[in-house]
């Protein structure tokens, strides 16, 4: 059987009422694992800080920064001439995608002058079929033959 580590916590008269009346209302009937718990959150808050609001943290990542005093120049001068290599390969990338991206938009402008260009013509034909209508109209007088059959 495993052994446990008993600490025991003097609680004020009014500090128990509290958590006994608190425990009732809430319908808690667990009175040391709600105190049990409520330690341990306190506990984390004041050890890590206010995380997940309160949650207990099951994981802490933390990221570390670690300078590195490196002696040997050669591995420094290979650094950086990968660096610079991998700064010209994507230079290089930035004028292809740029060069294909600059092809796009001259073809879109083409396209829209293209479309645009229909565009008017379909609006005059448009308009030169109304002005058609428009002339066509003709009033008849009452007497005349013209609805008459030959």
């Amino acid at each position: 059987m495993e052994q446990k580590n008993s600490l025991t916590i003097e609680l004020s008269k009014q500090d128990s009422e509290d958590l006994n009346s608190f425990c009732e209302i809430n319908e808690i009937s667990d009175l040391s694992g709600f105190a049990q718990l409520c330690f341990r959150k306190g506990y984390y808050i004041e050890k890590y800080g206010l995380l997940n609001q309160g949650q207990l943290p099951d994981v802490i990542d933390r990221e570390f920064e670690k300078e590195v005093i490196v002696e040997d120049e050669s591995k420094i001068q290979e650094l950086q001439k990968e660096i610079e290599n991998l700064k010209a390969k994507l230079q290089d990338q930035k004028e292809i995608e740029c060069g294909k991206l600059q092809e796009t938009l001259l073809e879109l402008n083409r396209q829209l002058g293209d479309k645009n260009k229909t565009i008017k013509e379909l609006i005059s034909k448009v308009n030169d079929l109304e002005g058609l209508t428009k002339s066509s109209y003709a009033f008849y007088l009452k007497n005349s033959n013209l609805k008459d059959r030959l």
